[in-house]
């Protein structure tokens, strides 16, 4: 406790003298490298569409050397005008797809001619794979046109075996991907097409009629078309599956495509990115089709309902939660979109709250990849931007046909723009279409090379990453495809922090990506394991990995049993509150025999007799006494925290030790999950009640009731996107849940979409004529919307269901001064401070009236409530002032007088952070860790960026012997690097987070 004390005794600014680490940067390196290579899009007058849609690129290792090699796609010679038919020219070296060996030296040579893979047609894309399993990757080329299927030999050379390969294609191809859809052990293939389109229907002219106006049309000026799918026969040939899959059910304008396990179910999921059309999910039913659930889930649209341009697309863990997550590139003032996997089959669409709508506004995104940039263990996304039309500044002169690409850190829920930093690169326009990821110089970092329509193609060394530690995986499958593809990868540092990856090539936009697996780790020096699991099934673990080096992993045979020591699979409870160890709850850690089981079982069934009898008591002495005799005991664990929460708020922390005891002894126990969010969402923790209920639906994933409650509090999160989701998922399963539509109806209306809102009230009571609530709500929307007499007649309807409902009397007040029956209106609002008072809006209300009417005197008693009411729900002068007093009282030595100080600050104001921090830091010098603990975790759900937020909760941890304290400090140094911290005399002074 001493060394804690003279820790926390430091000063905050002496932040600013500690040095920093040189920065990653990245470094432009094609010339050098001898990548010469510039796609080639033959632009004519006539502006075809497909002149601006191309630029795949791949990162693979054609030749099995252990080094990644390069691969462009091109175009071909366009005339104007293009005849349909006509077969494209490609013959002019300018126009051929290429491909780079890596020299092993830093250098690349072109071996096109030699490989055999010049090409046929106008190129968009490219798909790797290693299809029949021979140990050498192939190549799939999309065009608009027929694709092409390149068998490598293993020499150094391909051969074209599409159609002996039974890969026919037709229309414009755009993007693909090799997965395994069946887990055959044999990869498949996937191709999204863009749209109906020739250069007859294409020559459609669009634009403005001015000058160089003309401009490429917009997809909705053609008819969508579906997407194939390829099953891999095992024989070298493939059978085309669109149909009896269900793929081709589904028209849409598809331009990248990736793939990912999003619901866990141990079967590969496809996610298609639409331009201007709803996204699509298909998830994989695991008997060789698919279903289309993207607007269920939560990813067809924005949170708004709105479709957007979707181009390129990553399908990644990008939060570590083990869950992916999918992200979106678009056209200006679209927004990139950012879908978070809720880990219960549907995605919140999070753009707006995490920062990257703001940032990505002026841009217009192509490819797009999650990476850990700088290996720090935190990810980052590179976007490849340009606008599609070339020509957009006659149209819209604010914008650029040209852009710089984009740098984000994720960082707290938060995206930060770290561009500028990170590279002269950051500050060049260019015209970007496909970017692939991947270790080209095998040092342990993420190179990336982006396809230019106006430049050479850019190759971008990582310089710096390697500075941290990492570790890279070569996984080669066995009894799963070879490429390892769809293999689920965590690792677990020394420290405890975990992080996830899948294996794929496919993603970004009409490109393809080293399949190797790169973990960064930070400055930690070791790592505690890494877990894999194959497509195939089997689970493989490397113990005690050596870090800083490319690690080839061979699947094993079989999985080898082994105990789970990071908790097994069932998902924990919220992190919140920590049950103490049962030694220190006087319980015997001793093995408990059959006679003591048999005894604690009948106290058990003595204390739930006494609960259900209403005597709390009594009951909580029974229950005591049969944990005491059973730890185990997960019954009694529950029944307990059931008796505690209906003691009182004063019990609630008592309640939550032992519903959090009952989940650690049967994770998928999902009413003790619910009665812990009940007790959360009372304490006003409504984040933390979510991540209760999202873990009993992990259990219970088709129980409506349950993704209800998840609706409410998301809701009281102010997730009102997300708790609509949610909400209509419940009906989906239930559609008789009235209260769902309620539900759904006020998110609505915090989106201020009253006439959908209203729908849904109407909803609610066409299943139940007898609910209050949704006639007032009703009622309100009338008066809002100037419907006076509607208004009456539902406000008047609620009060007769509810004759106690206050709100509803304020309203009629409300409408009876439109009205100008200034009688009917006091008497309106008198009943309603009656019934409350403190409704707020009641006693204004009634405070005007009465001042229009001349009535000073009473005028003044109602304006002095409200005036009360206004200090006690949080006057920011008042809590400044107290916190200002703590502060004092601190320096002078008085904690216990400080902390009181403190706490009647957060009294004044509820959101006051800084003062619930000082709190923490009191109690952290009064020897009280376990509420210091709770002080800064309070700190952190008010404002998560806050670095002393994080940083004290690692020093109570790392007093406790808690390992999460590595993670708080990794956070807090984050923090303290990319976003500006509110550090002043307002702030009990703590010692910084080191560098």
């Amino acid at each position: 406790m001493l060394a804690l004390c003279v820790l926390l005794s430091l000063s905050v600014r002496q932040s600013g003298s500690q040095g920093s680490a040189a920065r990653t940067v990245y470094r432009e390196v094609s010339q050098a490298a001898r990548v010469n290579f510039q796609f080639h899009n033959s632009p004519t007058p006539n502006k075809y569409l497909i002149e601006t849609m191309g630029g795949g690129v791949a990162i693979f290792d054609y030749d099995h050397d252990g080094w990644p090699d390069i691969f462009f796609v091109n175009g071909a010679a366009l005339k104007n005008p293009q005849a349909d038919g006509e077969t494209l020219d490609k013959s002019a070296p300018e126009s051929w797809n290429r491909l780079f060996r890596n020299n092993r030296d830093g250098t690349f040579t072109d071996v096109t001619l030699r490989a055999g893979v010049r090409g046929a047609g106008y190129s968009m894309g490219v798909a790797t794979g290693d299809y029949n399993n021979d140990g050498y990757t192939d190549l799939l080329v999309t065009n608009y046109g027929n694709c092409i299927l390149y068998r490598n030999n293993g020499d150094g050379t391909f051969t074209d075996v599409t159609r002996q390969a039974g890969i026919k294609t037709d229309g414009w191809n755009m993007s693909a991907g090799f997965f395994d859809y069946d887990k055959d052990g044999y990869l498949d293939l996937f191709i999204t097409r863009y749209l109906q389109w020739n250069f007859t229907i294409g020559s459609l002219v669009c634009g403005v009629k001015m000058p160089g106006g003309r401009a490429y049309c917009h997809p909705s000026e053609f008819k969508a078309v579906s997407n194939y799918l390829f099953h891999n026969n095992r024989d070298g040939t493939f059978t085309d599956v669109s149909q009896s899959s269900g793929i081709a059910a589904h028209a849409g304008y598809g331009l990248g495509v990736a793939f990912a396990d999003y619901n866990n179910d141990g079967y590969t999921d496809i996610y298609v990115a639409n331009d201007a059309f709803a996204q699509f999910l298909f998830k994989n039913n695991g008997d060789g089709t698919f279903s289309e659930v993207g607007a269920t889930a939560g990813v067809a649209y924005t949170e708004d309902g709105n479709t957007f341009s979707g181009m390129g697309t990553d399908f990644a863990d990008l939060d570590n939660d083990g869950r992916p997550d999918i992200l979106t590139t678009a056209l200006p003032y679209e927004y990139f979109a950012l879908f978070r996997n809720n880990g219960d089959g549907t995605f919140n669409y999070n753009s707006v709250v995490t920062s990257l709508a703001e940032i990505s506004r002026p841009f217009g995104g192509w490819g797009v990849h999650v990476l850990d940039y700088d290996n720090d263990g935190a990810n980052e996304i590179f976007f490849a931007n340009s606008h599609v039309m070339d020509n957009i500044e006659i149209t819209q002169p604010n914008l650029r046909y040209l852009e710089p690409p984009l740098l984000l850190k994720y960082l707290g829920g938060k995206f930060v723009d770290i561009s500028k930093e990170s590279g002269d690169v950051f500050g060049q326009a260019w015209a970007a279409r496909g970017a692939a990821f991947g270790d080209l110089f095998n040092d342990g970092d993420t190179d990336i090379m982006v396809s230019d329509y106006m430049h050479p193609a850019h190759l971008l060394r990582n310089e710096g990453a390697n500075r941290n530690h990492w570790i890279e995986l070569d996984l080669h499958g066995t009894k799963s495809n070879r490429d390892a593809i769809g293999a689920k990868v965590r690792l677990t540092s020394e420290s405890g922090k975990v992080q996830y990856r899948t294996v794929t090539t496919a993603g970004s936009y009409a490109s393809a990506s080293d399949r190797r697996v790169l973990f960064g780790i930070g400055q930690e020096k070791a790592i505690r394991r890494i877990d894999i699991r194959w497509p195939s099934g089997i689970q493989q673990t490397i113990d005690h990995p050596k870090p800083d080096q490319i690690l080839k992993v061979i699947e094993l045979s079989e999985s080898v049993p082994r105990e789970d020591k990071d908790g097994g699979k069932g998902a924990p409870p919220a992190a919140r509150r920590a049950a103490p160890p049962l030694a220190s709850r006087g319980l015997s850690l001793t093995p408990v025999s059959l006679g003591d089981k048999a005894a604690a079982e009948s106290r058990f069934q003595v204390g739930l007799s006494l609960l259900q009898q209403g005597k709390l008591a009594q009951a909580v002495e029974a229950l005591q006494q049969a944990i005491k005799m059973n730890p185990d005991l997960v019954d009694a664990h529950y029944t307990l925290g059931q008796a505690y929460s209906r003691l009182g708020v004063e019990k609630f922390p008592a309640a939550v030790d032992q519903f959090v005891e009952a989940l650690r002894l049967k994770p998928d126990l999902v009413d003790a999950r619910v009665a812990l969010s009940s007790i959360l969402l009372q304490e006003g923790d409504s984040y933390a009640a979510v991540s209760e209920l999202q873990g009993a639906i992990r259990y219970a994933p088709r129980n409506a009731d349950l993704h209800m409650l998840l609706g409410k509090a998301r809701y009281a999160s102010r997730q009102y996107a997300e708790a609509i989701a949610t909400s209509r998922r419940a009906l989906e399963l239930n559609p008789q849940l009235s209260a769902a539509h309620y539900g759904i109806g006020l998110a609505l209306l915090k989106q201020q979409r009253a006439v959908e809102a209203a729908r849904e009230f109407e909803a609610t009571l066409n299943m139940n004529s007898e609910d209050a609530l949704a006639d007032y709500q009703l009622g309100k929307i009338a008066l809002k919307e100037g419907d006076l007499t509607k208004a009456g007649t539902r406000l008047n309807e609620a009060i007769r269901l509810q004759p106690d409902l206050a709100e509803a009397y304020d309203e009629l007040a409300k409408l009876y001064r439109r009205q100008d029956k200034v009688a009917e209106a006091e008497s309106n609002y008198r009943t309603a401070i009656r019934l409350k008072p403190d409704l707020f809006e009641a006693l204004y209300g009634l405070a005007q009236l009465l001042e229009a009417q001349g009535k000073k005197e009473q005028a003044k008693q109602y304006f002095d409530k409200v005036g009360g009411l206004q200090r006690a729900r949080g006057e920011p002068s008042r809590a400044n002032a107290l916190n200002a007093e703590g502060m004092k009282l601190m320096d002078e030595g008085q904690l216990e007088n400080s902390l009181v100080r403190f706490r009647k600050a957060l009294e004044a104001d509820p959101s006051f952070f800084i003062a619930a921090y000082n709190q923490g830091v009191v109690l952290v010098h009064q020897g009280k860790n376990r509420e210091a603990m709770e002080a800064f975790r309070s700190v952190i759900r008010l404002r998560p960026d806050f670095v002393m937020g994080h940083f004290g909760l690692a020093v109570v941890l790392k007093a406790r012997g808690d390992p999460a304290a590595a993670e708080e400090l990794r956070k807090a140094q984050l923090l303290t690097k990319y976003v500006a911290q509110p550090f002043g005399r307002s702030i009990s002074e703590m010692a910084p987070p080191p560098q």
